[in-house]
């Protein structure tokens, strides 16, 4: 697998077997900052069956309820790892559900992305 940073948080693995997450890092900035910028390219080669991956926007983790606490990044870890025998839809499903709920019919204030891969060979 090859990524780009260019600027959002690093995308996750979940591996399931070890039970852990891995943050993909690399060089970047975000996009329209510095044309002079060269981005390059990271790599990943030890993907294995059953992990995960997950990209979103900081909409997600940074979107607040009424009382204006944050949605944070522990409930998507939990989710992912309490989802993770769960289709990549399934998983992204019940994020998204999670953040409705936690919202309370707050405001969205920011783009709300997110981005969920499942490996299955």
């Amino acid at each position: 697998m090859e990524w780009i940073r260019v600027g959002h948080d690093p995308a996750l693995i979940y591996d399931y077997h070890a039970d852990e997450f891995e943050e993909l890092h690399g060089p970047g900035i975000a996009l329209g900052i510095d044309e002079s910028w060269v981005f390059e390219e990271s790599r990943k080669v030890e993907l294995r069956k059953w992990q995960g991956i997950f990209l979103s926007t900081d909409g997600i983790h940074e979107s607040r309820n009424l009382q204006g606490a944050m949605f944070g990044k522990t409930p998507i870890l939990e989710i992912i790892r309490s989802h993770a025998g769960l289709s990549a839809k399934e998983i992204l499903d019940a994020i998204y559900t999670e953040l409705e709920k936690s919202r309370m019919g707050a405001p969205i204030e920011d783009g709300i992305t997110a981005i969920v891969a499942r490996i299955d060979r």
